[in-house]
């Protein structure tokens, strides 16, 4: 048997703006006495779907090379569609000649056939080195909040135009290649990469992915909400419809998201979470049923806290 410290677990998450859209995966991989490694990219025109997977292979092909008799990994899903596929319905698949019971091709076959090569080759010989686990999304479980950030991330990035795949962590001797060209390098470390945004140029990803993980204010907050909070700063007075149209946000999911960073607060699993009170929404004298955006005095402190002089007055 595996002993617990030789489990690797990595946790996978996709996100799409629109379906289809651009979109992004996420992946975080954690093993006991080793640094976590962070993943994240995107495409500009996919599915939901297509990203859950990607990020399954994604993982897959970080953690496959270091299996072995006495080193075994988890991947960990929020969709059933990858979960009972790899486990379940492919089996049919394959023997269908990858069509469906219904005589149809199977959806997503070039991305299945990829995750089905891994799991042979992860185990071959008998045994089962990787196995899979599906947990409930955004129930609070901190790897797959964790895996949903940098999936968001990766389609901030895709949207601005930016570097697509980044990695951060333990990333050993080889990095990952990119899912699409871009025309802005891409590190393997995280740390000269600039915020996709151009918004505040001082401030690197790498900074954010940091205050998401270490810093008290932003445990537990989805990036999407981090950038929006950024955007605010970089362009006081900013309206709200402008701010969606940046971050690519539904009506509904901006609204929610300035509800969170105001002083309104949201509904989360049918209770009322306070707002943070880091900005004030105000409505224009000239046409009520526009608002524009502001820090307050706290936000510019938490922001501030970020980088020095990163907020425009």
């Amino acid at each position: 048997m595996t002993q617990e410290n030789n489990i690797i677990k990595a946790y996978t998450d996709g996100s799409c703006k629109g379906n289809p859209g651009p979109g992004g995966w996420g992946v975080l991989i954690q093993q006991v006495g080793k640094q976590d490694i962070e993943l994240h990219g995107g495409e500009e025109a996919t599915t939901n779907n297509r990203m859950e997977l990607q990020a399954a292979f994604q993982a897959g092909t970080r953690v496959v090379p270091l299996l072995n008799d006495n080193t075994s990994a988890i991947i960990i899903t929020d969709s059933q569609y990858v979960k009972k596929g790899i486990t379940e319905w492919i089996r049919n698949w394959k023997r269908n000649g990858w069509k469906t019971a219904a005589g149809k091709p199977v959806k997503n076959a070039d991305l299945w056939k990829q995750l089905d090569d891994l799991m042979m080759q992860a185990n071959q010989g008998g045994g089962e080195r990787l196995t899979w686990r599906w947990v409930k999304g955004h129930s609070g479980h901190p790897g797959n909040e964790r895996a949903d950030s940098l999936a968001n991330i990766g389609v901030a990035e895709v949207m601005r135009g930016g570097a697509v795949v980044q990695e951060i962590g333990d990333t050993g001797s080889t990095p990952m290649s990119p899912c699409i060209a871009t025309k802005e390098a891409v590190t393997t470390t995280g740390k000269a990469v600039q915020l996709p945004l151009s918004l505040l140029q001082t401030v690197t990803l790498h900074d954010v992915l940091r205050l998401v993980v270490d810093s008290p204010d932003f445990k537990g907050m989805p990036t999407t909400r981090l950038l929006l909070l950024l955007t605010i700063a970089s362009k006081p007075g900013i309206e709200q419809k402008a701010l969606g149209e940046i971050l690519g946000m539904s009506e509904s999911a901006l609204s929610r998201n300035c509800n969170a960073l105001g002083g309104r607060g949201y509904k989360q699993n049918g209770n009322t979470v306070g707002g943070k009170g880091w900005i004030v929404l105000v409505r224009l004298k000239s046409d009520y049923r526009k608002q524009t955006a502001y820090l307050t005095e706290e936000g510019r402190r938490v922001v501030e806290r970020i980088r020095p002089g990163a907020v425009v007055s």
